[in-house]
């Protein structure tokens, strides 16, 4: 049965599954489970818990503009990196 909302937690794990999202995840080289939560979190302060089904394409976009520019995102993106880099360091 199709409901009139969709939670946000399930919207955030559902859109990530998307193409086009998937593609923006690949780019972060973040485990994306580590991502769910910033985002999350971020509709949470905006005061969404639920998404009309009228309004997933513009949570969507809000989405990807979060994953793309999100301080907490880009911090757990240079987190990753720098640990990569540190192993990297250590192999040689």
């Amino acid at each position: 049965m199709l409901t009139d909302t969709l939670p946000i937690e399930t919207f955030v794990t559902q859109r990530f599954q998307l193409p086009r999202v998937k593609k923006v995840l690949d780019s972060l080289a973040v485990d994306p489970e580590k991502l769910v939560a910033p985002i999350v979190r971020h509709f949470h302060e905006m005061g969404l818990f639920t998404v009309p089904r009228q309004l997933e394409e513009v949570i969507l976009e809000d989405l990807l503009n979060q994953l793309q520019n999100s301080p907490d995102i880009r911090m757990l993106v240079g987190q990753a990196a720098r640990e990569r880099a540190r192993l990297a360091s250590q192999r040689r």
